[in-house]
């Protein structure tokens, strides 16, 4: 069962041409495949790594992460991405101190589907991350209210 994640990193626009250096591949060329995707993803988050299922599941959260979109603008960056079982939750607790390492008032939410209607938001700042989820709702726009909830908490 696949796991869909909407990510979105948001800070000012010298911040985010910082924080997208930690994903320095060059996408033209890039091929989606899933050990490159997550690979891609993985490496962004942390200096060291294994590229194993064990490693994988303990350090990041899932096996593996396929990138389905990317793009960088002004004042944000947007990743879609699809990953098996879960959201790759320790990868982006693990992203969020890089990138506050470079600029603490940039934000990180996650917004995220699964195969057995669970719906989630992840919300991280610099005061630190809130967590919704929700198993039992009628309409897939909730997501969005639970991610504004986590914003406001």
């Amino acid at each position: 069962m696949d796991v869909i994640s909407k990510v979105q990193i948001k800070g000012s626009t010298e911040s985010i041409k910082k924080v997208s250096k930690l994903f320095n591949k060059d996408l033209s060329d890039y091929d989606l495949k899933e050990n490159q995707d997550t690979e891609f993803m993985v490496s962004s988050a942390y200096e060291e790594y294994e590229m194993t299922q064990e490693w994988l599941s303990e350090n990041v959260g899932t096996d593996y992460i396929i990138c389905t979109y990317f793009n960088v603008s002004d004042d944000e960056i947007n990743i879609d991405l699809e990953s098996e079982s879960y959201t790759p939750q320790y990868l982006f607790d693990e992203l969020i101190k890089v990138i506050h390492k470079i600029d603490e008032d940039v934000t990180l939410s996650v917004t995220y589907i699964d195969d057995d209607v669970c719906i989630g938001a992840l919300y991280y700042d610099k005061h630190g991350k809130e967590t919704m989820e929700e198993y039992d709702y009628e309409d897939v726009d909730y997501v969005y209210d639970l991610l504004e909830m986590c914003k406001n908490a």
